[in-house]
């Protein structure tokens, strides 16, 4: 029986940008297949190095969280993580960062590389969030893709045996409040030009 572990990433009261642990309110009450484990990664690196350190390996994890990135706001970029590692330097300041409790999907996915805690595979869904304010709550456009994401998150990415082909893709739920279930993919762009 494979082992995957699915979790939301980043800070509660951030509307959008806390969009894992509140993504992780919606996964939590699915049934999942056996020794298949959802968890709210709102805490620094760190504590999450000594949670996987405590658990039987995983063969697969599959994060979730908002990113800021610049592009197109609801939009989801899906990658496989192939331990691409920064020069040293950076490491270490990712490494300091993470002492301190900052909660983000790089520094989680820097850290836990430089400690050996990843398995071969790690799946990661950035969503690039409507609105990155103070507050306790999404906004609406985001709150409209919490049970598509959870969706695809069920259908696609707990498939037993191996991940299935992946480039870096970029998704857009096409109108998210009329078709839950209605992906638009394309190949990921850099919208920055």
């Amino acid at each position: 029986m494979a082992r995957i572990l699915i979790a939301g990433v980043g800070y509660s009261n951030l509307t959008d940008l806390s969009l894992g642990p509140i993504l992780y309110g919606h996964l939590v009450k699915r049934t999942w297949p056996d020794g298949t484990d959802v968890e709210d990664f709102s805490y620094g690196p760190l504590f999450i190095l000594h949670f996987l350190g405590e658990r039987e390996a995983y063969d697969r994890i599959i994060l979730i969280g908002a990113v800021e990135r610049e592009r197109r706001p609801g939009s989801i970029r899906r990658y496989r993580w192939m331990n691409a590692m920064p020069p040293a330097e950076e490491i270490q300041a990712r490494v300091i960062e993470a002492g301190t409790g900052v909660i983000s999907l790089e520094n989680l996915l820097v850290v836990a590389t430089q400690f050996k805690k990843l398995p071969a595979q790690v799946v990661v869904l950035e969503v690039e969030p409507f609105d990155g304010s103070f507050g306790e709550t999404l906004s609406e456009e985001m709150s409209a893709m919490l049970e598509p994401l959870a969706d695809e998150i069920a259908d696609v990415w707990t498939i037993p045996g191996p991940l299935p082909p992946m480039d870096d893709y970029e998704y857009i739920i096409a109108n998210a409040a009329d078709r839950p279930t209605g992906w638009a993919v394309g190949p990921a762009r850099d919208e920055s030009n």
